[in-house]
């Protein structure tokens, strides 16, 4: 029992990681149809920003808002000097994002270096947490408790806003918002920039869990993807449920060999879009 209720644990720590990438994929792609591999760089910016942050001042949550406002500034600066130019063409946008992956990742490099690292976890959160039969490290715990309130903030200000009003409109259509006189690039704009910097800040929060190195993103960022395609492009409650999914079947398929996670998930998202190629939760039309 103590053994299955930190699997459980940790399936819900990976897949509150991929929810927070994956929430950002699903704006954009349902947003602007924009295909961004580039997310994978900003969750390798967010790590190492972060890492050099901790390292300098001894402090998790400068370490918190430098990586999410270093990755809300470079989404800022990628959107407009790049992505805007792709809007509604998934296949330039494919080809300009693995251009900007690359060209990131080999920058990180020349800054950072290419040995992977392994931050030390913060002071105030090393340690085990004794909850009900197991024990578990409370890091493992607040990230898994972080990543459920930051997509809960997204969620409320998505559907409980005016500029989320304004963002659900423009996912449902875009051209008819436009037509009423509203400008929908600063709505845009924004929503690529609060993607940017969640995934960022997600890079950081896993590294210490992970890992960091030049290209730790590729992994979350295929992942994710899956997340999206079966909660519903779009659809951002079904795809931190899609997360949180991947994450328990990841976690639990440890418990029997470590390489069949990947079979699992890739199996069960082959099965599900054979039966539901629009996602689990995107309503079929009448």
């Amino acid at each position: 029992m103590p053994l299955i209720f930190e699997q459980l644990v940790n399936g819900l720590v990976l897949g509150a990681m991929l929810c927070l990438i994956s929430v950002g994929l699903s704006l954009i792609l349902g947003l602007m149809r924009v295909v961004n591999l580039a997310h994978a760089a900003l969750f390798a910016v967010g790590a190492y920003l972060g890492l050099t942050v901790h390292s300098v001042t001894q402090s998790f949550l400068l370490g918190i808002f430098c990586s999410f406002a270093g990755g809300v500034i470079l989404g800022i600066i990628l959107e407009i000097g790049f992505i805007r130019l792709v809007y509604e063409d998934p296949d330039a946008s494919l080809i300009l994002t693995f251009g900007l992956l690359l060209a990131i990742t080999e920058i990180i490099k020349m800054i950072w270096g290419p040995a992977p690292q392994l931050p030390k976890i913060p002071e105030e959160l090393f340690g085990n947490i004794v909850i009900g039969p197991a024990v578990l490290p409370i890091y493992r715990v607040v990230v898994a408790g972080l990543g459920i309130l930051i997509f809960a903030a997204i969620y409320l200000l998505i559907k409980k806003t005016a500029a989320g009003l304004v963002t659900r409109a423009v996912l449902d259509n875009r051209s008819l918002v436009e037509s009423f006189g509203i400008k929908t690039a600063i709505t845009l704009r924004s929503v690529f920039a609060l993607a940017s910097g969640v995934a960022a800040l997600s890079g950081y929060l896993a590294g210490p869990m992970f890992g960091i190195f030049p290209d730790t993103g590729m992994s979350p960022l295929l992942f994710s993807f899956i997340a999206v395609i079966l909660g519903g492009v779009g659809n951002i409650f079904g795809t931190a449920v899609a997360s949180i999914l991947i994450g328990l079947i990841m976690s639990f398929a440890t418990l029997i060999a470590p390489s069949l996670g990947y079979v699992i998930v890739y199996s069960f998202s082959i099965a599900v879009l054979l039966y539901r190629p629009q996602g689990l939760f995107v309503k079929t039309e009448a």
